[in-house]
């Protein structure tokens, strides 16, 4: 910043009111380039005045160094987001995650004219922390509760892509002030649902549609993800194993999640028996989507949600649906319950890190807790008489 862009003076003519540090900069504002005047206290009034030009001096090197090397750059975050970030993630992130991310900014960050209009380069880690716990303590679910931890996550996760984004392309030439950001404490977050073998059973029983059977089946037996299924074509069936080769999010074919979801899944004897019945039904195809609708499209999962299972689990009572992802943690849930070792459940998911699997996949019933308790105490009641038999017992007083 060059020295004439800057000046100081005390806030009254009286001069006992502190120094304050006024500059002129260029910013961009909305595609338009403009100049706006700034100010900021400086120092105390009682520092001298040459005392006060040093530290204006070292003010504007400041300004100077967390400014981006053009005037271009120097936007407010709402602009940045809205005419950069969103665009930027629209044409590399998931449909989801873009379509996630909106709602959150529009929900959480776009009706605060302190945040929107901020400089994207004057952000600092303690204004990223202190609009968390604005968010956290006035801003409320669909439900009026509280926010939980995990949407506190994903909000301080969409700012970090931002400004991860902003330091990339040279609109922050410093750190991303969101990483060191601590996240405000929140509601804890609702527990996942894992379908146990019981529940799936109960569930193909109650359903009469085929085709709504078979969805079950695969989701509850392969893991597959409801975008995988949908997705599912006749060639992805080779041999004993289902190659997920893409998957279908609104309407729309994509890559699969990750890397890992592209190995293949092994596919069960009674399943394939399951898959070969609605093959034969179906005229036998050989290519094009493994569910489809009469017009020969991918068939939605959520439409035969919504058109089969629901009606048929409200007639039976069934009141357990907690969405298809409950088949996929079912899977893991019950495999593990059954002995399979922890990394053999991941390959099978086809998660890329195993502790995803045991953090947010393996549910521990009770009826396995009581199990474990039981075999516990198989060890422990002999260990008591013998310790009952001594002459000398310790007893807690």
């Amino acid at each position: 910043m060059k020295t004439k862009n800057y000046s100081i003076f005390h806030r009254n003519k009286d001069r006992k009111q502190p120094w304050v540090f006024r500059f002129r900069e260029t910013v961009n504002d909305n595609g338009t380039l403009r100049t706006i005047h700034r100010k900021r206290i400086l120092c105390p009034a009682t520092v001298k005045p040459e005392e006060a030009k040093k530290l204006a001096e070292l003010e504007a090197a400041k300004v100077a160094q967390s400014r981006p090397s053009t005037p271009e750059k120097i936007v407010n975050l709402g602009e940045y987001v809205s005419r950069v970030y969103l665009p930027f993630a629209e044409s590399s992130l998931r449909f989801w995650t873009v379509k996630s991310y909106r709602v959150m900014w529009q929900k959480h960050f776009a009706p605060r004219q302190h945040i929107t209009r901020k400089l994207l380069c004057d952000v600092r880690t303690s204004d990223v922390y202190a609009w968390l716990q604005e968010i956290v303590s006035v801003d409320k679910t669909e439900n009026g509760g509280v926010l939980g931890s995990a949407t506190v996550k994903r909000l301080k996760s969409l700012l970090s892509g931002i400004f991860t984004h902003a330091v990339n392309l040279g609109y922050l030439p410093g750190a991303n002030p969101v990483v060191g950001a601590m996240l405000p404490a929140a509601a804890a977050p609702r527990e996942t649902v894992a379908y146990s073998l019981e529940e799936i059973r109960e569930m193909i029983a109650a359903v009469d549609d085929p085709t709504a059977r078979v969805m079950i089946a695969v989701a509850a037996f392969t893991g597959l993800s409801r975008s995988e299924i949908r997705g599912l074509t006749w060639e992805a069936w080779q041999g004993d194993e289902l190659h997920v080769l893409r998957s279908i999010v609104a309407g729309k074919i994509q890559d699969t999640k990750t890397r890992a979801r592209k190995a293949p899944v092994p596919l069960l004897p009674s399943l394939a028996q399951v898959l070969a019945q609605h093959r034969a039904r179906d005229g036998n195809p050989t290519t094009g989507p493994m569910f489809r609708t009469f017009s020969g499209s991918a068939l939605d999962p959520n439409n035969v949600l919504r058109d089969k299972m629901q009606p048929a689990f409200k007639r039976v009572g069934i009141t357990f649906w907690e969405g298809w992802h409950g088949l996929r943690r079912g899977l893991a849930s019950n495999l593990h319950r059954l002995g399979v070792q922890d990394m053999v459940i991941q390959r099978i998911l086809r998660h890329s890190n195993v502790s995803v699997t045991q953090a947010c996949y393996i549910k521990t019933a009770n009826q396995d807790s009581v199990r474990a308790l039981a075999s516990l105490d198989a060890v422990l009641c002999p260990t008591c008489a013998l310790e009952s038999a001594k002459p000398h017992t310790l007893q807690l007083q």
